[in-house]
């Protein structure tokens, strides 16, 4: 226990700051993601990926899915 409550308080602040980036990061990379598996359409054609990380579909085999990016 503390003398002075502010302090108590304040010292769990980097909790707090941990879970804010922990929360960005996982923006950024579900954003980039999303990004990857449009240009990597038909329509843009921008990225492609490996027969490695990607699979085809049952219905569609030779349509590739971007499980990498998904």
């Amino acid at each position: 226990m503390s003398q002075n409550s502010i302090d108590a308080v304040s010292d769990r602040d980097f909790v707090c700051e941990f879970l804010f980036c922990l929360a960005m990061i996982g923006l950024h990379l579900s954003r980039l993601s999303e990004d990857l598996i449009i240009w990597s359409t038909s329509e843009f054609g921008f990225v492609e990926f490996s027969e490695a990380f990607s699979t085809g579909s049952s219905l569609m085999p030779q349509k590739k899915n971007a499980d990498i990016a998904g």
